[in-house]
């Protein structure tokens, strides 16, 4: 799934992204909107990631969508 999609329709998709990243804040989720970067920097801070691994768990998670 493209992230065009998932940002387009980030109300729906973001409660798979709390199922997923349990360690991100409800607020926050809901704050970025489905701003890709946004969601990255947001995941690497929740579980100290680099950048490469947190994009990995992205594409990953896209993938089951």
């Amino acid at each position: 799934m493209n992230w065009d999609c998932i940002e387009d329709n980030w109300k729906e998709y973001s409660d798979k992204a709390k199922i997923r990243w349990r360690r991100l804040p409800d607020d926050q989720i809901s704050q970025i909107n489905g701003d890709h970067n946004q969601f990255c920097r947001l995941i690497q801070d929740a579980y100290g990631l680099e950048r490469g691994e947190a994009e990995q768990q992205i594409k990953d998670w896209r993938s089951w969508l």
